[in-house]
């Protein structure tokens, strides 16, 4: 059947469907807002590319637009979406590298 190719995640596409752009920035690799449920994803640089992946929940699409144009990506996310109340964070664990890390 079709299940073992669903399992390759393109690298631009987390596993919520949410199409994630590369931005300009020292600590942000890319970043991607849905606007059905208000989430924003952000993926962090690792030390060999792209790096931890964080979900910010209940983010306004007028929040995600001042992030894209911001002319800092990282002095934003401090100022506006990180650790704040009222935009819930779930880091994403994909399986696979729980299972990695394990071994």
């Amino acid at each position: 059947g079709n299940m073992t190719e669903q399992r390759a995640i393109p690298v631009t596409h987390d596993l919520l469907g949410i199409a994630m752009s590369q931005v300009e920035s020292t600590q942000i690799h890319a970043i991607g807002y849905d606007h059905s449920s208000k989430v924003l994803a952000v993926q962090f640089r690792g030390k060999e590319g792209p790096g931890s992946l964080y979900y910010y929940h209940h983010v306004p699409q007028e929040t995600f637009n001042q992030f894209l144009a911001a002319k800092s990506k990282g002095r934003f996310f401090g100022a506006s979406v990180k650790d704040k109340e009222g935009f819930p964070c779930i880091k994403y664990e994909p399986e696979e590298k729980q299972e990695a890390a394990a071994a």
